[in-house]
């Protein structure tokens, strides 16, 4: 049995109700034996829900291991990867506007199992080279109340990995022409700064960007305050296309999703456009 994306927007469309403290209480059985107390584990909890269709179950990891081939850690992206699909990353925000803080690891249009960043089990847990990245982004209102939900593919936004890593690169060479250098995997490290020999400087990433609620607001025409809830979601019409037949049509067919053709910067080369699909809905 397989999952998408296209599957866990119509789940969660399903489930009417976007508060994350009455979705996973804190005094439940639910909570308490799967561990997801902190506001951001509930929202990537909410995510392998919409994916599994586990929302109402207790025992999530039997439900999980049927759909996900990895679950992620708190250091290492990505936060889970779907059986032959997607890779996944959740990042809750307070605000639409606020930029989303990504560390040590550049916004991704793909993934890739040769990445420094992912961990051994990541790179090894099924048979792959390159995922397709989905950024999920939720609009967290005083700790449990979800207003909006963004799912947006990274090829939307983010170029190739080879435009950041010339970057990253630059840095790298630099680092490790001075004296003491030491090549990590982070940016470097320098030891011996002072004279004694006992201080050294590691040197880290804190690779940022734009929120895509912001990157695409003439799109989107986004108000949080309009609406009690809202879904959104940005992806290739490539991407729409790729996904199965049924799934592609229970969306099509379903008067209450709103389905938008737009044409969006090429993140290459602005000087292209590429076809992209909205799927849309909102809860007054």
């Amino acid at each position: 049995m397989e999952t998408n994306t296209l599957k866990a927007i119509i789940n969660i469309k399903n489930l009417n109700n976007y508060d994350l403290d009455s979705i996973y209480p804190p005094e439940s059985e639910m909570v308490a034996s799967n561990r997801i107390q902190a506001v951001g584990a509930r929202l990537e909890a909410f995510i392998k829900d919409a994916y599994s269709n586990s929302f109402k179950e207790i025992n999530k990891i039997d439900y999980y291991s049927k759909y996900f081939s990895y679950m992620g850690n708190a250091n290492n992206p990505p936060d889970s990867m779907l059986k032959g699909s997607d890779a996944i990353e959740v990042k809750k925000l307070e605000s639409p506007g606020q930029a989303i803080q990504l560390n040590s690891s550049f916004p991704k249009d793909k993934l890739h199992s040769h990445d420094k960043l992912i961990t051994r089990e990541c790179a090894s847990c099924e048979d792959w080279t390159q995922k397709d990245m989905l950024y999920t982004i939720g609009i967290v209102k005083n700790k449990t109340k979800m207003k909006s939900l963004l799912f947006v593919y990274g090829d939307c936004f983010a170029a190739d990995e080879e435009v950041y890593l010339k970057v990253k690169n630059r840095l790298v060479d630099t680092i490790k022409s001075l004296p003491d250098s030491k090549e990590t995997n982070e940016l470097g490290r320098i030891n011996n700064v002072d004279p004694l020999g006992v201080t050294y400087l590691r040197v880290r990433g804190m690779w940022i960007v734009e929120n895509p609620y912001k990157i695409f607001k003439d799109y989107f025409n986004f108000n949080i305050d309009n609406q009690e809830f809202s879904f959104i979601s940005l992806m290739t019409k490539d991407k729409f296309d790729s996904f199965p037949p049924e799934d592609k049509k229970t969306i099509l067919e379903d008067d209450s999703i709103i389905k938008e053709n737009v044409k969006i910067l090429n993140p290459n080369n602005a000087a292209k456009q590429m076809e992209a699909i909205i799927i849309r809905f909102d809860v007054p």
